[in-house]
Parts: C-alpha cells; sequence; structure tokens
C-alpha cells in the first residue's frame, strides 16, 4: 500500500500509477531509493521510487489523524512479533523428537493448507517439482474432493527447462497438470511491459517466467497456492546451509592472505565464462545447477573481502558490491534498523539470522512482490500457506537442526513430502527460476538494451555515469564477463524511468510554472 501527502490532503493507493494520477500528487525521484534499488534489484523497505511517498511495512497499520500532518505507523502482525512468539516457546534441542515434530507441523499444514483451499472460484496450485510446491501440492491433493490443478512452467532450451521434474511429482501425486513451455519470443515480447506491472523498478529476472506462469494459470483457475517463504523460514537457501560453516573454515586464514584470493575471485566472477567454456561444459556432466559457477565465484569473493558471517551474507545478497561506487552503492540494511528486540537478534544462531534478515527483506521486498504483482497484473488470486503466522511461529519454536541438517536446509519439511513424494523425485541442487539473460542480452534483447543505455536523459535522471556503463556493456557484449544479472538491474531502473517519464516531466514543469 502506497501513501503520501498531496497539496489537496493525503492520498493511498495498492499502486503506484494510481497514486501518481491523484489530484495535487507532484512526483519526484527519491535518488536515495535508487541508490538502494542498485544494491537490491528492489526497492526495500524504508523506501519509494518517488520521494514524499512511503510504503505500509507488511504487519502494519497506518493512522491518518484529522488534522492530516500526523500518521501513527504501529505494527500488529509482522515478521519479527511472531518469530519472536515462538521463540519464547522454544522446544529444547536435546531429546528432540524430529519425527514426532515432523507429524505435528503436518497436522497444523494440512489445517493451514485446507483453509486456504477455501473459494467460491476455480482453484489450483503451482508447482515446480521442488520441496516447497511439492509439499503444497502434496497436501491439497490429500485433502480430497476434487482432484488438485497444478500448474508448471518451462522454457524450450533444455539448460533452463525444469518443468519435467514437476511433470513427474505431478504424475505421482495424480494431479490434473497443465505445463506450459514458454519460447524465446514469448518472454522478450514481455520484456517492455514490466515497468507497468511492476511499479516500482524491480530487477528479479524469474519476474518473465513468473509473469507467464499466471497469465497461463489464470486461464484455468482465478486462486492459486503457492510455495513461497519456506526457504526464508526454514532454512532454504544455500547461504543458510553454507554460509555459516564457509565462514568459520575462512575465518582462521589471516586477512591478508584472503584479500588477495578475493580480488582474484573478484575478477573471475563471470569473466571469460561463457556459456560454451570448458568449465561450464564440465558443470553440466556433473549435473550442476546452470547458476553454479557464477555462485562458486561469487563465493570466493565474498569470503576474500569479509570481516564476519554478515559480510558475507551482505555480498551474496547485494548485486553490486560496495567496491562498485560507480553505481551510487552505499545502502545496506543493518539489523538494529529491522529489528525492535536487539536480544532476540543477539541471539539467534548465524544460520538464523540470515533467515531473519531474508524474512524482513528478500521476501517482502523481492520475492512476494513479484509473485503479487505477476498475480494481479493477470487478477489471478496468490496465497502462500507457509507464510500463515501460525507456521511462522512453529517454524521458529523448533531448533535450528530441525531446519538445517549437515548439507541440507528445509530438512523437516523434506520428512513430511517424503511421506507423500519419493525422495528420487526431489532430491537434486537447487537452481532457482533461472533464464538465460546473459545471452538474451547478446542476442534478441541487445538493441533495446543499448537504447536504454545510452540515453543520456534516463541516465542523468538515475544518477548513473555513462562512463562507468560503457564497461559494464562492452564486456558483457564481448563476452569478457557475464555480466547480465548487474545490467538487468540497470536496464529495469531506465525502462522504469522511461515508462515514467511523462508523469515525471509533467511534474517538473508545473514546479517551473510555480517558480
Amino acid at each position: 500500500l502506497y501513501f503520501g501527502r498531496t497539496q489537496e490532503g493525503f492520498a493511498f493507493a495498492s499502486e503506484l500509477k494510481a497514486l501518481c494520477a491523484a489530484p495535487g500528487m507532484q512526483p519526484q525521484v527519491d535518488q536515495q531509493a535508487i541508490k538502494a534499488y542498485l544494491n537490491y534489484g528492489y526497492v526495500p523497505e524504508g523506501f519509494c521510487i518517488l520521494r514524499g511517498v512511503s510504503k505500509l511495512k507488511p504487519g502494519h497499520t497506518a493512522t491518518i489523524r484529522k488534522d492530516r500532518d500526523i500518521v501513527e505507523i504501529s505494527g500488529f502482525g509482522g515478521f519479527e512479533s511472531i518469530a519472536a512468539a515462538g521463540r519464547d516457546n522454544a522446544i529444547p534441542a536435546q531429546g528432540f523428537d524430529q519425527g514426532a515434530q515432523a507429524k505435528d507441523l503436518e497436522d497444523l499444514l494440512n489445517t493451514v493448507v485446507g483453509n486456504q483451499m477455501l473459494s467460491d472460484v476455480p482453484l489450483g496450485c503451482f508447482l515446480s517439482g521442488g520441496v516447497d510446491s511439492s509439499l503444497i501440492a502434496s497436501l491439497m491433493q490429500a485433502q480430497g474432493g476434487t482432484q488438485t490443478r497444478t500448474f508448471s512452467i518451462g522454457f524450450d532450451e533444455a539448460r533452463f527447462n525444469e518443468s519435467h521434474h514437476a511433470a513427474k511429482v505431478a504424475k505421482h501425486l495424480r494431479t490434473e497438470h497443465t505445463e506450459f513451455i514458454v519460447s524465446e519470443d514469448d518472454a522478450l515480447e514481455l520484456v517492455p511491459n514490466l515497468p507497468d506491472i511492476y511499479d516500482e523498478p524491480f530487477a528479479d529476472s524469474s519476474q518473465i517466467p513468473t509473469v507467464l506462469l499466471c497469465a497461463e494459470a489464470r486461464k484455468h483457475v482465478t486462486v492459486a497456492l503457492t510455495g513461497d517463504g519456506a526457504d526464508e523460514i526454514f532454512g532454504g537457501y544455500n547461504r543458510h546451509v553454507f554460509g555459516p560453516s564457509i565462514w568459520n573454515k575462512a575465518a582462521v586464514v589471516p586477512s591478508w592472505l584472503r584479500a588477495p584470493a578475493g580480488r582474484l575471485a573478484g575478477r573471475l566472477e563471470g569473466v571469460g565464462l561463457s556459456e560454451n567454456s570448458a568449465l561450464r561444459r564440465m558443470a553440466a556432466k556433473m549435473k550442476l545447477p546452470v547458476t553454479a559457477i557464477d555462485k562458486g565465484a561469487r563465493v570466493a569473493a565474498a569470503l576474500g573481502h569479509a570481516r564476519g558471517v554478515e559480510d558475507v551474507y551482505t555480498h551474496f545478497t547485494q548485486t553490486f558490491s560496495k567496491h562498485d561506487t560507480a553505481f551510487g552503492t552505499g545502502y545496506a540494511a543493518q539489523a538494529n534498523q529491522l529489528f525492535a528486540d536487539p536480544q532476540m537478534v543477539a541471539e539467534m544462531t548465524p544460520a538464523e539470522w540470515m533467515m531473519a534478515m531474508d524474512a524482513v527483506t528478500y521476501l517482502p521486498g523481492d520475492i512476494l512482490v513479484k509473485v503479487d504483482r505477476a498475480a494481479m497484473y493477470a487478477s489471478l488470486e496468490t496465497r502462500a500457506p507457509f507464510l500463515d503466522p501460525r507456521i511462522v511461529k512453529a517454524a521458529w519454536q523448533l531448533p535450528e537442526a530441525a531446519r538445517i541438517q549437515g548439507k541440507t536446509g528445509k530438512a523437516i519439511l523434506r520428512d513430511i513430502l517424503y511421506r507423500h513424494v519419493p525422495r528420487d523425485l526431489i532430491e537434486r541442487p537447487k537452481q532457482g527460476f533461472s533464464i538465460p539473460l546473459d545471452r538474451w542480452l547478446r542476442g534478441a534483447l541487445k538493441p533495446w538494451a543499448e537504447q536504454l543505455l545510452t540515453r543520456n536523459d534516463l541516465l542523468a535522471a538515475a544518477g548513473l555515469d555513462a562512463h562507468a556503463i560503457t564497461p559494464l556493456w562492452s564486456d558483457h557484449l564481448s563476452a569478457k564477463a557475464n555480466n547480465g544479472q548487474k545490467l538487468w538491474v540497470l536496464l529495469m531502473l531506465l525502462a522504469w524511468l522511461d515508462r515514467y517519464a511523462g508523469i515525471l516531466k509533467n511534474n517538473e514543469q508545473l514546479e517551473d510554472e510555480a517558480a
């Protein structure tokens, strides 16, 4: 929910376009929000791309007093209060019975999923074939009644197509499954519309398959359940599983030895690793995810520069590192800015700390924005059972070992899932919703990208230095580097500025006339 004062009063809307149309609203770009966006690829909590406009935080209310000068923000059920309630009733690690707790959690999930299946319109479920969506589909199918509708999406490029995993799970569960295979033309045709769909600059490139999946699913159902939120509360990201242990091993190496290695890895981060390179072919033979090579170089770079596990986390969650000063970075969310209870944060393990940070930053700023905007664009309602307060509280009652066991995240969810789906249908390296972005920018998207990257008016409005962008772009085109994600962040900002140029220009004219 966006809100802000106008010359005539107070305005609020669920879409920024609507707010800009309010009488007396004179939008201007917030340069601090741009800096924060460049770090993360989304506009984080506490910022809005337009100056003088705010976004209501999750689990909060805004109260407007009649003198219209006072807006009171108060929390009623955000992540911190729910997690704290769970920790206040924490289950001791000593004597912990994983089997019994998995049964209790499954019972609770069945209740929540059953509640969220209540609908007087056609209902289905997104199914990627991973742990989260497969578990939701399993529990929906187990509810009985009508056959569950499941939907997945894949690409016609084999390396990025994981829809066959979803098909195998659907076949085992006997859901009514619909699979969409997207062509490159389908995806590229969508790109110019992304600024309209997402309101603010938004650069999670998996937005493309998400929008297409929502549009196709809406042809069959009106409501879809998703697996969103499980990674953040049950330890599903690689950084939760491996980050603390990797840092513990690296920390014993003196910083003066790690620093040169970090600088070298920073140069190698995507450099010279073309899609047909020997290293990538080797990774393919080992059946590693297509993103494994780039992430490996990123790990080494993070460890070289880090002074603690917090620095490792920051490196993994930012697009441009603190060394990319040409792009105006400098904002980094700090735990003491995000949590009201420093004692609770201090008592967390490093993995729990990362999960909590993701739950209040990446989850609401990226994951939920990505799905919600895509779904609303298609007039589809999505529901996320894992984010029911009862599930979040239950997750934070568990000892860390119930969520992360050795090299495995979401351990307790896997225990539940394997009662419904064979393990060998699920177990594989986590890849994410990847698209061939690097190649598209060198090919079909090149004219669109080049036109935006050379628009001096847009670069000036964004506060970007053309001299810094030129090598980033030329190195990518020549395959000296894979700068796709960094370029996508810049392009989504420039495309947004281009889309909103008329509104912002009219505002400047009004200001000039007033002056």
